[in-house]
């Protein structure tokens, strides 16, 4: 772009846009330069919007990781992870529990099979002192995916134990197989 070739330049960025967003972690001034132009020159773009409220995030400009993380899920509905992202900023920057909610029941939504996404919507759950039996049921849905995490595995054997389900408890841990943590 900066060379004078505007239509190559917005050729990467849309091919940039379709690439995959693991280990993608813009950080540096340069990235902000090259994200900046990809939403000048591609404002369509989802993945740039997402990418520049991660740099945003870690520089702890919250509003401006915000406002980027909800234009990039008003792009791209279905991309869970901006709207994790986006519920995480509303719980823990803002403090608006029925945003965060509604973002992080869309991102499970985009993504049923993200088992830290549904560990992070039962805590929420339990942050807003939903009934006991209501988380269960909720979780008991998500069986397989529920035994894919230790946190959420204890933390369903526990909603178990709370509703007097011991021997549903007991089985549960007898079957499980934990992971060591250092």
């Amino acid at each position: 772009y900066e060379a004078g070739d505007t239509e190559k330049a917005i050729d990467w960025f849309k091919k940039a846009a379709t690439c995959s967003t693991d280990y993608v972690f813009p950080n540096r001034v340069e990235d902000l330069v090259v994200l900046e132009t990809a939403i000048l020159l591609h404002p369509v773009d989802a993945k740039a919007f997402y990418y520049l409220g991660n740099f945003w995030y870690d520089k702890r400009q919250y509003m401006d990781a915000i406002r980027c993380w909800e234009r990039s899920v008003e792009l791209d509905d279905s991309f869970a992870t901006a709207h994790r992202n986006l519920a995480l900023a509303y719980q823990n920057k803002l403090n608006d529990t029925d945003r965060a909610l509604v973002s992080l029941t869309r991102a499970f939504q985009a993504d049923p099979s993200d088992a830290r996404v549904l560990m992070e919507l039962d805590q929420l759950y339990r942050k807003q002192n939903r009934p006991i039996p209501e988380r269960l049921g909720f979780l008991n849905q998500y069986l397989p995916l529920v035994r894919k995490r230790d946190d959420l595995l204890l933390e369903f054997i526990a909603l178990h134990n709370q509703t007097g389900n011991f021997k549903e408890a007991s089985e549960l841990i007898a079957s499980a197989v934990f992971h060591p943590w250092e």
